[in-house]
């Protein structure tokens, strides 16, 4: 692996085609001619524009990790809606950064994932993402929940894209066990399965529909 990635373990039981990699970076330490290798001309000149040098290593980490698992460069290419597909591969992918927590999911099924640092700021924004019923078991429930249930949305957000409101993700409250959590997509009928894990720091959600 490169020098200044850190891999984190994960609990999730994936598939065998399947590859999950999540990785705690220590930018002091990454040496961006090694991760240029692996990515593309077109990516390094649109890296090259980026004016914040944080999100430049976010986005060169995950196309490098990306194209090292694969093999290849010029993997990731982004439909008009934004979410990101992978050139020639009939697997899925999805991508997830937050401060130093950088991870991606190659899948046989289309999914989301989202990686989220505890945040004792994400009960001020609870409202804009959550229901009464929502907010009213995280109080009773305490912990991380609210960290979770953003992670959980953000993760099924990111199956559909633009074209749904966190509002409309209703999380089944009376399912949720310690590594699982359904919920329902209001005007779509459409159920989707968010495993999760809770980790010191953070939790990890991936969400997938239910056929």
């Amino acid at each position: 692996m490169f020098e200044g990635y850190h891999q984190i373990v994960s609990k999730q039981s994936l598939t065998p085609k399947t590859q999950l990699g999540i990785f705690r970076v220590d930018k002091d330490k990454i040496q961006e001619s090694e991760l240029e290798k692996w990515l593309s001309n077109d990516e390094v000149k649109h890296l090259n524009s980026f004016k914040s040098e944080f999100r430049k290593i976010q986005r060169m980490s995950s196309l490098a990790l990306v194209s090292k698992t694969l093999g290849r460069t010029g993997n990731i290419m982004h439909a008009t809606s934004g979410k990101p597909y992978l050139k020639g591969n009939k697997q899925f992918i999805s991508i997830s950064h937050c401060q130093d927590l950088i991870c991606y999911v190659i899948h046989d099924q289309e999914v989301g994932l989202d990686i989220h640092h505890f945040n004792p700021k994400t009960k001020i924004i609870a409202k804009k993402f959550l229901n009464d019923a929502e907010i009213a078991f995280c109080e009773q429930r305490g912990g991380h929940f609210m960290d979770l249930f953003w992670a959980l949305k953000e993760s099924v957000f990111k199956i559909y894209g633009s074209d749904l409101a966190f509002k409309d993700i209703e999380i089944n409250l009376n399912t949720i066990t310690d590594d699982k959590i359904d919920c329902l997509i209001k005007g779509k009928n459409e159920h989707i399965v968010v495993t999760y894990e809770l980790h010191e720091k953070f939790c990890l959600c991936l969400a997938s529909r239910v056929n």
